[in-house]
């Protein structure tokens, strides 16, 4: 694996000395990118137009959380988007549900779906899990709690592209 100086070296438009030693940085396909600002959703953190989680688990929990939220607080939306038949089925223990996975209650289709495949909720741009590198001094702005960093202070983290 390339060092990032190596990286830098490489592309003659990044300069070693663009980035200051407090820069919060990301490695996107290949790009080191200098991250400006940040946005700390509610559910998960978006950098450069991804979202972005520490583990798969916290992004499928987060996806949970953002269903739980929706049937709690916008029934309305809820029942929209979920569908009145899917509704309905889960109501007298049939299997239905949106999308591919069929569940036979709304519990089990947020563990068996929306939990397993956090990319449908937050991947919007084209539906892929990925994986991105964020700077430890990004991680601690994001108050992400990994430690497992390589050897140039970076972290590999998933990300969910949202733009």
């Amino acid at each position: 694996m390339k060092s990032i100086l190596d990286h830098i070296a490489d592309n003659e438009n990044l300069l070693p000395t663009e980035f200051p030693a407090d820069a919060l940085l990301a490695i996107i396909d290949g790009d080191v990118i200098e991250v400006d600002n940040y946005y700390d959703s509610e559910y998960l953190p978006k950098v450069c137009d991804y979202y972005i989680a520490e583990t798969r688990d916290q992004a499928g929990n987060a996806a949970k959380q953002y269903w739980l939220d929706l049937a709690e607080h916008d029934q309305n939306e809820f029942a929209y988007l979920i569908g009145e038949s899917t509704l309905a089925s889960w109501a007298i223990g049939h299997k239905a549900g949106p999308g591919t996975y069929k569940a036979d209650s709304f519990e089990d289709w947020l563990d068996n779906a929306v939990y397993e495949n956090p990319q449908e909720q937050f991947a919007t741009y084209d539906g892929e899990e990925t994986k991105i590198k964020i700077n430890v001094l990004l991680a601690q702005a994001l108050k992400f709690e990994t430690v497992d960093q390589d050897e140039n202070g970076f972290i590999e983290v998933f990300a969910y592209r949202n733009n």
